[in-house]
């Protein structure tokens, strides 16, 4: 379902801007272009409106608005979607690569990540405490699907992760054969 982009150019689109810590772009707002470059070139996408969150309550806010707009939603961590389910022609683009923070709870072995968070700030975090996170192959996100060697959970913008306290496994799984 599209949306006419000038028909967000309303009060309803201004009261979210002012609601929103993060941004919300239209097509004609600098920046909009970089920020809605995907990973995959095949699937390009152009949402008519892109809503940079850094925290839950701005999630909370695109949502509602989206539902209140009648617009159509895709959600990206980083745009690293091989099937372009990041890419969205009209409706809304929620962006939660500004949302990357780990929080460490080293003697419960649990690691939680905001929806933005790369395998680098996971890691970095994790290693911290002689933790690590041996979990489905993806080279640059943390992928809330990915269920292989991680138990999972997690809230709206955040995914929690139980790590191990071998990072050998993961070295070691290298030069095993």
């Amino acid at each position: 379902m599209a949306t006419d982009t000038t028909a967000l150019e309303t009060a309803a689109l201004d009261e979210l801007r002012t609601q929103l810590r993060g941004s919300a772009l239209t097509s004609s707002d600098a920046g909009f272009g970089d920020i809605r470059a995907v990973f995959n070139a095949m699937h390009l996408g152009q949402p008519d409106l892109i809503v940079c969150c850094t925290g839950t309550a701005d999630v909370v806010d695109a949502v509602n608005f989206a539902r209140a707009q009648g617009m159509t939603v895709a959600i990206r961590g980083g745009g690293h979607s091989i099937a372009g389910l990041s890419a969205i022609d009209g409706g809304m683009l929620i962006d939660l690569s500004p949302m990357s923070a780990v929080q460490v709870e080293p003697e419960r072995r649990i690691a939680r990540a905001q929806g933005g968070a790369l395998w680098g700030d996971l890691d970095r975090e994790t290693q911290a405490f002689g933790l690590a996170t041996p979990v489905a192959w993806s080279p640059t996100r943390v992928s809330p699907g990915s269920r292989s060697a991680a138990d999972m959970g997690g809230s709206a913008g955040s995914t929690a992760f139980r790590a191990t306290t071998s990072w050998k496994r993961r070295s070691c799984a290298r030069t095993a054969r």
